[in-house]
């Protein structure tokens, strides 16, 4: 399964999704010029600052895709 989640065009930003009664908070930070990714699962760290580039693969199934 694909699923699409659309970030804003914002350098900082926070999100919940839920995925197969998953509970995942993704957070985004810009710093230097680049995009960062940590994912936080049920409440779990899963993954802290890993760097977003195109068709990076972040963790637990997420993808960075850059449609810019």
């Amino acid at each position: 399964m694909i699923l699409e989640i659309l970030l804003q065009q914002m350098p900082n930003q926070t999100l919940s999704v839920t995925i197969n009664n998953d509970s995942y908070d993704l957070e985004l930070n810009t710093r230097l010029d680049q995009l960062y990714m940590s994912i936080i699962k049920n409440n779990n760290s899963v993954v802290y600052n890993r760097i977003c580039q195109n068709r990076n693969e972040i963790k637990e199934g997420f993808v960075f895709i850059d449609m810019d």
